[in-house]
């Protein structure tokens, strides 16, 4: 589906160029085939190293560790702002 998506756009857009970023860039099928596709049409590709394709899981997971290690064990409170 995101490849379908990310060539439609390409075409209705005509991007030349296309950066793929994130944990979903981790995948090495999905970098592969959306690279192949994006090549035969002479569009310009760019993705980090696997290892730079991480999941925001990862921070928010790190900063609770370091909120539990302190002794803080409350969320902070959200703030709604509205217009």
């Amino acid at each position: 589906i995101l490849l379908d998506k990310v060539l439609k756009a390409c075409e209705k857009t005509g991007v030349k160029r296309v950066v793929f970023c994130g944990g979903v860039a981790a995948n090495r099928s999905l970098r592969e085939a959306l690279q192949k596709a994006l090549e035969e049409r002479g569009i310009g590709f760019y993705v980090p190293s696997p290892y730079l394709c991480t999941d925001n899981g990862d921070m928010v997971a790190f900063l609770g560790e370091k909120r539990l290690s302190r002794g803080v064990v409350e969320t902070p409170p959200l703030e709604v702002y509205s217009n």
